[in-house]
């Protein structure tokens, strides 16, 4: 675009003109700014070339701003002078017009030509814009953060639960090769059998004999994966015993429940303790003692399960005791179908 100082307006039709031919496809100019020449001849216009004139300090310019990023200049006329090297037209005055260009983003074309020129604008966003990407960068964090941190929520899930197995196999495995496993804990009753076949080969915080020295704010506060209560009490007399460790996950070891009180083998990890949200699948899973060929250790509950029971009852309409079984399963994986 050209910005165009004139004071002849008999040259005002003549430049109009001249302007229309020379702005080429996208409708701007590249005519020189002060300081180069501007050679317009013919059909293209008039010849001209000019220079601000040193003033000397004097009031003879009226705006400057950044020539050197071909930004507004405007000089009154006495303060302009011709090139040395520009030639005049006959009859012509060098003082009559000056042609410079001033960016190609001024705005000013042969369409605006006489229209008192305004200041080029700062570059910069306006208000509008800065609202629009505001929001726009609103929406799309209100889509993905949610998903990035239930995302992490996962792999933190999987590696406690990787932690907690290998913590309670260790302990277990050291504690049967060292005195095997009674022939019947549940005579012996969960706190005997706990301080001698598992206090010494697991390094705890906290035994816990009643359900709040473990962090918890009632006897019961488990919930299935379909939302409904669970009967399960962090400690019980005799039948089981919990204690947490260093990292916060609790333990429960069974040696008797059920509706018909009964020798169980079951042990539950509670990954993150006392804390919300207390739910099979999420921070609670279920595993069991077992001693077979290959020896004893702790297994996944759920292990002999077929794909089909194990789905069953590790969804949303599940109990969720056999999710942990299903995380080994897929590789060490929360999958979309699980019942998060």
């Amino acid at each position: 675009m050209v910005h165009i100082f004139y004071n002849n307006k008999n040259l005002k039709s003549e430049i109009k003109q001249t302007l229309k031919q020379v702005q080429h496809d996208r409708g701007k100019c590249n005519f020189l700014a002060i300081r180069e020449r501007v050679r317009v001849r013919g059909q293209f216009g008039l010849p001209r070339c000019f220079t601000p004139r040193n003033d000397r300090g004097n009031n003879n310019r009226k705006e400057l701003i950044n020539s050197s990023t071909y930004q507004l200049i405007h000089f009154k006329k006495a303060a302009f002078t011709p090139h040395r090297n520009a030639r005049r037209a006959e009859g012509e005055s060098v003082s009559d017009t000056c042609l410079m260009r001033v960016g190609q983003e001024s705005g000013y074309s042969a369409a605006n030509f006489g229209k008192t020129p305004r200041l080029l604008r700062s570059a910069g966003f306006t208000l509008a814009e800065v609202l629009i990407t505001i929001g726009i960068i609103g929406v799309v964090s209100a889509m993905t953060i949610p998903n990035l941190i239930q995302e992490h929520q996962k792999r933190a899930t999987v590696t406690k639960l990787q932690k907690g197995i290998s913590v309670i196999n260790q302990a277990y495995r050291l504690s049967f090769d060292e005195q095997g496993e009674p022939e019947n804990s549940f005579d012996m009753g969960s706190e005997a059998y706990f301080k001698k076949y598992w206090q010494p080969y697991i390094k705890m915080l906290q035994y816990c004999n009643t359900y709040q020295k473990c962090g918890y704010n009632n006897a019961q506060p488990y919930k299935n994966a379909n939302g409904t209560r669970n009967g399960l009490h962090v400690v019980l007399n005799n039948l089981r015993t919990a204690f947490y460790t260093h990292d916060g996950m609790v333990y429960i070891i069974m040696t008797g429940g059920g509706d018909i009180v009964q020798k169980q083998n079951d042990i539950f990890i509670d990954i993150n303790g006392g804390e919300l949200p207390n739910k099979y699948g999420r921070d609670l899973f279920r595993f069991v003692r077992i001693e077979d060929n290959f020896g004893a250790r702790v297994s996944f509950y759920g292990y002999g399960m077929t794909d089909d029971e194990l789905n069953s009852d590790c969804s949303k309409n599940g109990y969720g005791y056999t999710c942990a079984e299903k995380i080994r399963r897929a590789g060490w994986r929360i999958e979309k179908d699980y019942p998060w």
